[in-house]
């Protein structure tokens, strides 16, 4: 076998690794799971607690997790979507350390849903956990990114504990 050959072999063994490696999906940063949903206000808010690992955070750095959780048809006359999120620039955040840690908040109707109310039962969910860093501090601007991207998936919501 010639080296030019052997070369070529070598080359393409290099480029069939590559592409398979960079097929690979990428390595998630973090982790979210809903661990309990639960009406409060009789319907009018749900009480969330989630739990959430996230990877170490750069210097000057500071991490949220926003929900957005749906219930019922678009087009049906109890369809009620709301948001709600926990951690807030400058003071509380996420505890970015690998461990998974619980936080609990409430999702309440947004507009035009806020004559509405949540039931006991399932409902839809998208969330994002957001890692925003300080890029000027003369104008306090932070740029931010979700790692992860968005998570989604269904939730029980539970009657009022």
């Amino acid at each position: 076998m010639t080296s030019r050959a052997v070369g070529r072999i070598w080359t393409t063994g290099l480029i069939v690794a590559l592409s398979w490696t960079l097929a690979l999906p990428a390595q998630a940063a973090g982790s979210f799971t809903i661990e309990q949903a639960s009406l409060a206000f009789r319907g009018a808010a749900v009480d969330v607690t989630v739990g959430i690992a996230c990877d170490p955070m750069p210097p000057n750095s500071w991490a949220s997790v926003g929900l957005f959780l749906e219930q019922g048809k678009f087009t049906a006359p109890r369809h009620v979507q709301g948001f709600g999120n926990f951690g807030a620039i400058g003071s509380f955040g996420l505890d970015c350390d690998g461990s998974v840690h619980s936080y609990g908040f409430e999702v309440v109707p947004t507009e035009p849903f806020t004559d509405r109310r949540y039931r006991s039962g399932p409902a839809r969910y998208e969330a994002t956990v957001s890692i925003c860093t300080l890029v000027d501090p003369t104008t306090e601007t932070y740029h931010c990114v979700a790692p992860d991207g968005l998570y989604t998936g269904k939730v029980r919501i539970a009657p009022k504990i």
